[in-house]
């Protein structure tokens, strides 16, 4: 009986350390030159940290970039949407969630990617981020961002970003989808 106790606290302190490593390492960061980070990165930490808040709240993020299939097929419902932005933006967002790509440490989030994920946080949320569309000068940004409490419980957005001041800065969000 002594044993198994022993061997359930060592398994809770082992998984907690692994959590801890996961959640502080930051050895897998996309950069961009000497500048530090991408503005991908840089618009990812943007929403993460407006979106999702509270501290209490641990984000398992997907490993990968996810298209939101609803904006591709309503692309004229979403110009309404947003009126301030160029058409260009949203066309490019679209082209760039063709595909897939595997994403890196975001700054200033703590989160771990789902593979790494080992099941043991109770107030969790799972993210899910696209990739980023942009302008040609690179001043507006489209991303989308769905995040799921429970079975049931979750939502997605597609937001609109403005470059001010060479920091991205959230103008407007829309719901694209609700469970």
């Amino acid at each position: 009986m002594k044993r198994r106790t022993i061997r359930d606290v060592f398994k809770v302190l082992c998984s907690g350390l692994f959590l801890y490593s996961c959640l502080t390492s930051c050895d897998n960061s996309v950069e961009s030159g000497e500048y530090g980070y991408s503005d991908d990165y840089m618009i990812y930490s943007k929403v993460l940290s407006e979106t999702i808040n509270d501290e209490g709240i641990f984000i398992v993020l997907a490993d990968s970039t996810e298209q939101d299939s609803f904006i591709q097929n309503n692309i004229e419902y979403y110009l309404e949407r947003f009126p301030d932005a160029d058409r260009e933006t949203l066309e490019n967002y679209i082209k760039a969630n063709q595909s897939k790509n595997e994403l890196g440490r975001i700054p200033g989030i703590k989160f771990v990617f789902r593979s790494e994920y080992d099941g043991s946080a109770d107030n969790k949320v799972n993210v899910y981020l696209s990739n980023v569309g942009y302008n040609s000068n690179k001043t507006e940004a489209f991303v989308s961002m769905g995040a799921l409490y429970a079975p049931l419980v979750g939502s997605g957005s597609l937001i609109f970003l403005v470059k001010i001041n060479n920091q991205w800065q959230i103008q407007k969000r829309v719901m694209t989808w609700i469970s």
